[in-house]
Parts: structure tokens; C-alpha cells; sequence
């Protein structure tokens, strides 16, 4: 036989504890950005994405969810984009790649990659402070490519998300 707990709501025993259940969302934000962005930069530049979340538990995990979307372009060869995320100034994860170098425009000697970049990422931090999560790019490629927001191109920005949440331990 199964045991069964059906309710129609769980209340905290004190004022401000909150419930606490291991592997369950405590919250949630979400940060965007849909403003046109270019970069030409070889090193790791802001993309002006970013999220902040004040963990309420130091045990908490915070689980990231990261949306870009991407035009890369390089004069006579084949562009892409790599990624990193941050924690404040520490760097969780670096040189993610954006498509791949598989793309070529031969007519007028010039590449172009379009694409989307997802990112999942937990993190194991142990504060409840403020934490700033960001994204940083840079352009790889000869010559003076960049990596523009897509849709920006097309005249209509996409809004690109970070989202954080925080999980119960």
C-alpha cells in the first residue's frame, strides 16, 4: 500500500522561516536584455545580460538558465562566439562556443554565423548576499568581425534571458 498526504495548503510554523523542502524552487528572477548590442572585442566583454538573486539559504543551489541569440561576422573567414559566465568576477564556466566554424559566404569573401546559445549552469554558491549572475562574449575570427544581437540586425532586437533559481538543499 502507498501512503498518500493530500493538502490544500502548507503554512510555515513562524512568521518569516519560509517552508523549506529539499529540491523544490525558493525563487525565482529573471534578467533581459533587448536592446541592440555589438561587440568587436577579441577578449571577454559584458553583454549586458545579468541577474541578481539573494539566495535565502547558503545551502541553496542556483540553477541557470541563459538564452542569447547571435550574429557573428568576420571578413574572409569563418566567425563564432565564445561565451563565459560569471559569478560577480569569478568566472563559473569560459570559452563556451556559439555554432561552430561551418559556415562560409564565398560571394563577397565574408562569413556570417547566426545562432542560438543556451547555457544551463548550477551553482553551488554558499552566501545570502546578493549575488550577481552575467554573460561576457568575444569574437573569434580574423579581421574586424563582430557579434551583434540577431534579431537586432533584422531591425527587431529578441529579448535574451538569464534566469535564476534558487533551489532548496
Amino acid at each position: 500500500m502507498v501512503s498518500q498526504v493530500k493538502v490544500d495548503k502548507i503554512l510555515e510554523s513562524t512568521s518569516s522561516a519560509g517552508v523549506h523542502i529539499p529540491s523544490h524552487v525558493i525563487q525565482t528572477v529573471t534578467g533581459t536584455y533587448n536592446t541592440a548590442h555589438t561587440t568587436n572585442e577579441t577578449s571577454y566583454t559584458d553583454t549586458n545580460l545579468s541577474v541578481t538573486i539573494t539566495p535565502k539559504y547558503a545551502s541553496s543551489k542556483i540553477l541557470l538558465l541563459v538564452q542569447h541569440y547571435t550574429l557573428t561576422y568576420a571578413p574572409g573567414t569563418i566567425p563564432f562566439t565564445l561565451f563565459q559566465l560569471l559569478r560577480d568576477s569569478t568566472v563559473l564556466t569560459t570559452d563556451i562556443p556559439n555554432g561552430m566554424k561551418a559556415d562560409d559566404h564565398p560571394s563577397d569573401n565574408n562569413a556570417y554565423k547566426a545562432h542560438s546559445f543556451n547555457l544551463t549552469y548550477l551553482d553551488s554558491q554558499n552566501s545570502t548576499s546578493a549575488i550577481t549572475y552575467k554573460t561576457q562574449a568575444k569574437h573569434v575570427g580574423s579581421g574586424d568581425g563582430y557579434v551583434i544581437n540577431a534579431y537586432a540586425y533584422s531591425g527587431t532586437p529578441a529579448v535574451e534571458h538569464l534566469i535564476a533559481m534558487e533551489i532548496a538543499q
